[in-house]
């Protein structure tokens, strides 16, 4: 039974791929939260601060990752493959014969 989807498996395949890493990528960034202790210095707490936006804004682009990854997979399940030499479509062929000439 042919496939009802025309699937272009390189795209599925690198879409899946991103969609793996950022979810590996942020799973492992949110593990790995830095947290202040009592009694820190103002350094370190101004150290704190830059550590913990800079985690927040590499889980942002982990995200992104995932959704253009995402996008990726949606888009290969209505992507056809190109034919090879010159073989076009029998629908494009009769769409340019329909056409009144000008």
């Amino acid at each position: 039974m042919p496939c009802v989807f025309s699937i272009d498996r390189r795209l599925m395949a690198g879409g899946a791929a991103m969609i793996a890493a950022g979810i590996a990528l942020s799973l492992h960034l949110s593990a790995s939260m830095p947290i202040g202790t009592p009694g820190m210095s103002e350094d370190a707490a101004a150290e704190l601060i830059l550590d913990q936006r800079e985690n927040r804004d590499m889980g942002t682009l982990s995200a992104l990752l995932a959704g253009v990854g995402f996008l990726l997979v949606l888009v290969s399940l209505g992507a056809r493959r190109r034919r090879r030499a010159g073989g076009g479509s029998a629908a494009a062929a009769s769409r340019a014969d329909a056409k009144p000439a000008a």
